[in-house]
């Protein structure tokens, strides 16, 4: 994996400068990522005081993020750039051609990865030096620049739908108690 992109292991600001925390920045966990291709928010966020504490570990747009403690080998790919916890292996990918290859590569290694996760203690933790030594079967730049231009048009409609699902919850969320309150009628 190191050969395909940078790998980055998130960490967490102190919980006790509350000024850390805000809704500039998304703040990806594993529960945010559970059952997601795209991560398009996030429960916590940091400010843009918390991002700039730890700026050197801000992930920027589409990379691709692997739970690596407990709940080992959940993949997804963040919308903005983002932080994320320490139990959290990200990986920028060197081109933006590699990016959906990994992330269908890397859903399909998720036992493989679990299984490095296990060492003896009752957690399981894959840690950055094992993860970025993970070796994957790399094609050339050519195939994986057709196989990008065909693949990505199904991944834009998945992140499309994601956002127009957001936008339709909150407009239902804002109509519905107008309506059962009687303040609009249909």
């Amino acid at each position: 994996l190191k050969e395909v992109g940078r790998t980055q292991t998130g960490t967490t600001p102190s919980k006790s400068v509350k000024k850390y925390y805000g809704t500039d920045v998304p703040f990806i966990k594993i529960p945010d990522m559970h059952g997601k291709v795209f991560i398009i928010e996030s429960e916590d966020n940091l400010s843009l005081l918390g991002s700039e504490s730890q700026i050197n570990k801000l992930i920027p747009s589409y990379s691709l993020m692997v739970s690596c403690i407990a709940t080992v080998g959940l993949v997804s790919i963040n919308t903005k750039p983002s932080h994320t916890n320490q139990q959290i292996n990200s990986i920028i990918p060197s081109k933006s051609s590699y990016l959906f290859y990994l992330y269908e590569t890397l859903r399909k290694k998720s036992d493989y990865i679990q299984n490095l996760g296990r060492g003896g203690t009752a957690t399981l933790n894959v840690n950055t030096k094992t993860f970025s030594t993970i070796k994957i079967v790399k094609p050339s730049d050519h195939i994986l620049s057709k196989y990008n231009s065909i693949i990505k048009p199904y991944y834009n409609i998945i992140e499309s739908n994601l956002f127009e699902n957001k936008t339709l919850s909150l407009l239902r969320d804002t109509l519905l108690p107008k309506l059962m309150s009687g303040e609009i009628e249909v």
